[in-house]
């Protein structure tokens, strides 16, 4: 289910069996209960204190916890993972005047909440999508960097590198791999998409996951 409110779009996931709630009240991303949400309310501390963490040094933590990100022109999907489980994600989008402390906000509030050691930024497919996001993914390092918190930029080709290993090519393919890894997200795998449709909004979501999840096997 997902819900609107003043020009942003939050994409809330179900209680899980394991007790975790994905639900969200608006403006605000609260916390998991149950035994899950009290580890999600532990903070784990950053690997790095600057931007300066190689993937050796945050992928060499097991329990690390990665806040995986893919930017759009006026939105971004995200997904925070740790120990081979999605503990919460969601899409956040923005068409505000104040555009960067818009999303911006919204990207910080995510932060405080689940305390991630790194940032995983998927960069864009082509130069024109980059263009488009740049200004989203400026307002998520810019946050980031407030706060800390190192930030990874990881290209498509690796995540297809990666996924390449699980007979997955196409974005779908990708994204229906993700699902089978983080079964916790498979309810929100969208129908593949007709030439003549557009993107669904989730698949951001998908986008983000496949990026944290290459880049923990790098």
């Amino acid at each position: 289910m997902s819900t609107w409110d003043s020009g942003h779009r939050e994409v809330n996931m179900p209680r899980s069996s394991t007790g975790l709630s994905m639900a969200h009240r608006p403006n605000e991303v609260r916390h998991n209960i149950g035994e899950a949400g009290e580890r999600i309310r532990q903070p784990v501390t950053p690997l790095m204190t600057d931007e300066n963490a190689t993937l050796k040094e945050i992928s060499a933590r097991e329990s690390s916890r990665l806040l995986g990100i893919s930017a759009r022109a006026h939105s971004f999907g995200w997904i925070v993972i740790e120990e081979k489980a999605a503990l919460d994600c969601g899409v956040r989008t923005c068409y505000r005047a104040e555009f960067d402390d818009c999303l911006g906000d919204r990207f910080e509030r995510i932060l405080r909440t689940y305390h991630p050691s790194a940032v995983i930024i998927l960069s864009a497919r082509s130069i024109a999508a980059n263009r488009r996001a740049e200004p989203t993914q400026n307002a998520i390092k810019t946050r980031a960097r407030k706060n800390k918190v190192s930030t990874i930029c990881i290209r498509p080709n690796i995540v297809r590198r990666h996924f390449a290993q699980h007979n997955a090519a196409t974005k779908h393919e990708i994204a229906a791999a993700v699902a089978q890894i983080l079964p916790e997200l498979a309810w929100r795998l969208p129908p593949k998409r007709k030439p003549w449709q557009n993107e669904h909004y989730s698949m951001a979501i998908f986008d983000a996951a496949a990026a944290a999840i290459a880049f923990s096997k790098s």
